[in-house]
């Protein structure tokens, strides 16, 4: 029988809260999937989820909001959530691609709508946003 672990707010030390990171591809390459009453359920509290230009807007003006949708299904207000949104695009960005690393926009006003209707489309249920991870590592 494998030990099971519990955690409870009893053992986290004062100002420290659990968090959960999805992954860094959450619906990119398939259908995404229910992660935060898991998550919940382990005592989290923030919840993390990357989110890329290419996957929320495939084609220039048109928006897929299935991985936004299915992410926004699962809160319950209970818990804190901060969304990185990266800027991988295979048509957007100075170095196309779908996934990592992410690259400059050629347009920074388009990349900026996509930000501004994803951030619509979560209507304040988001309460961290960062555009981009470990931008050291994107490519120009």
């Amino acid at each position: 029988m494998k030990p099971r672990i519990t955690l409870t707010s009893a053992f986290d030390p004062p100002g420290i809260r659990l968090g959960v990171v999805r992954g860094i591809s959450y619906g990119l390459f398939g259908k995404p999937g229910e992660f935060v009453p898991q998550a919940r359920a382990l005592g989290a509290e923030l919840i993390r989820a990357y989110l890329y230009w290419g996957q929320v807007e495939p084609e220039p003006g048109s928006y897929r909001w299935e991985a936004v949708d299915a992410l926004l299904g699962q809160l319950t207000g209970d818990e804190e959530v901060w969304i990185t949104l990266c800027s991988a695009s295979p048509w957007g960005t100075r170095v196309p691609t779908d996934f990592q690393p992410q690259s400059p926009a050629h347009d920074q006003a388009a990349y900026g709508e996509f930000v501004r209707q994803v951030v619509r489309r979560c209507a304040g249920r988001v309460r961290y946003w960062q555009c981009n991870n470990e931008p050291s590592t994107s490519t120009s």
